[in-house]
């Protein structure tokens, strides 16, 4: 697939669907950044260009992160069938009905 180009080429293989470990590995969000992360870093050291970490979490951040959990911890927030949260997405009425009932569930209003 390489062998015959003029240009700088690489191929990636960040795992195989057909094995399980690495087919679960590869539908989690949080692993395919780190993946992300590393393959961009190896693209600006062979471009000899320096890699620039991004700014510390904000307090709001961690605090966010501390509510994802705590809503996934407690079966309020779940993700696709990947396993994806999708937090960059906008919330539908339906979805927020939803987790207004499973809050008030959690509580022992329902």
């Amino acid at each position: 697939m390489l062998k015959h180009t003029k240009a700088p080429a690489v191929l990636l293989e960040n795992g195989f669907h057909t094995n399980r470990e690495e087919a679960a590995l590869l539908g989690q969000a949080d692993y395919r950044q780190k993946l992300a992360v590393a393959e961009a870093k190896g693209i600006l050291e062979y471009l000899g260009i320096p890699w620039v970490e991004t700014e510390e979490e904000t307090d709001y951040q961690a605090e966010a992160r501390a509510a994802v959990d705590w809503l996934t911890e407690n079966g309020i927030m779940q993700g696709n069938a990947e396993g994806d949260l999708m937090l960059d997405q906008p919330l539908t009425r339906r979805q927020f009905a939803v987790l207004e009932y499973r809050i008030a569930k959690l509580e022992g209003f329902v």
